[in-house]
């Protein structure tokens, strides 16, 4: 954008808003920091789980098939 379209941004914005600007301002300013904030949370998160020091999770087998004697086949239709 050239610094013109930013003056003409900054004027619409200006109208729109009227007195309002400084508060949709904070408004964002603040959503923009709890946005960068909750990133942070979930960067940490991964690199906690990604690190080599960090233990393995725990790891369980499958469940064994049950033990029995096995079904009988069905016997085939008779004419």
């Amino acid at each position: 954008m050239s610094m013109g379209e930013i003056r003409v941004v900054l004027l619409v914005a200006l109208l729109v808003f009227g007195g309002r600007l400084p508060d949709a301002a904070r408004k964002l300013g603040s959503t923009i920091s709890e946005f960068k904030r909750g990133m942070r949370e979930e960067m940490r998160k991964v690199e906690e789980g990604i690190r080599p020091d960090a233990p393995p999770p725990a790891w369980r087998p499958p469940p064994a098939p049950p033990k029995g004697p096995a079904p009988p086949e069905p016997s085939p239709p008779g004419p």
